[in-house]
């Protein structure tokens, strides 16, 4: 990687930091909502990472907390959740969370998943829900991640589908793309749809050193449990 590739990674990782914490007091206001919009994903990931009462399991990219809360739940007093985010305001808020939920086997740590502050083989598994699509750099947060986890273990991520196939995101960006001038990602950039495609998560994984790598692409439901203006801003933000 050339000095000029590096500053633009530097770049697209601040340029993500900063656009998420300014998201993170809206994604906390609609924390119950978004995390009942994504329950499916949320039990999909638990049933592919098996998940079992006392486990040890990182969540990368926990936002506000979801799932990393029902997890802790799910694994028990004998259990731990490790939650890291990069953006220090969404942990804030997801603390918050586990402290009005009265989940304690749960620990927020800031970090990067390019870049994860634990030892080799520290984990029993490791998640990452609707986020590896927006790494800045997929390949280095990969191998971050599937150096944590023991061996012979779990780590199950989830990702968009195509645009057309995912209406919580295709119904706001037509009326955006109507007014605006929407530009396209470059390839190999961050953005929502980067895994859209089957077998390209897949690809990613194997080039990372990931093996048995297994690939699924359900059609999930994605019900909004509040009124139309809050769903409104809850996107636009």
């Amino acid at each position: 990687m050339t000095a000029f590739e590096m500053s633009n990674t530097e770049q697209e990782r601040e340029n993500a930091r900063q656009v998420w914490a300014n998201a993170a007091a809206t994604r906390s206001r609609f924390s119950s909502q978004q995390a009942g919009m994504t329950q499916a994903a949320t039990e999909e990931k638990i049933r592919l990472g098996q998940v079992k009462p006392g486990m040890q399991i990182l969540d990368v990219a926990t936002g506000v907390g979801d799932p990393a809360i029902n997890l802790a739940k799910l694994v028990g007093p004998d259990g731990h959740v490790q939650a890291v985010d990069m953006v220090n305001e969404m942990l804030e808020a997801a603390e918050g969370e586990a402290w009005q939920q009265g989940v304690t086997n749960i620990s927020f740590r800031q970090a990067n998943a390019e870049s994860l502050p634990f030892s080799d083989q520290s984990f029993d598994l490791d998640t990452c829900k609707h986020a590896v699509m927006l790494f800045a750099d997929v390949e280095m947060g990969l191998r971050e991640i599937r150096r944590v986890p023991k061996r012979g273990l779990r780590a199950v991520f989830t990702a968009q589908g195509l645009p057309e196939e995912n209406l919580w995101q295709s119904c706001i960006m037509r009326v955006f793309n109507k007014y605006l001038a929407v530009s396209h990602p470059a390839p190999g950039t961050p953005h929502p749809h980067r895994f859209a495609h089957t077998g390209t998560l897949s690809k990613a994984l194997r080039e990372a050193g990931f093996n048995q790598v297994e690939e699924e692409s359900p059609t999930l439901p994605g019900n909004w449990h509040g009124t139309p203006e809050e769903f409104w801003e809850s996107r636009r933000n």
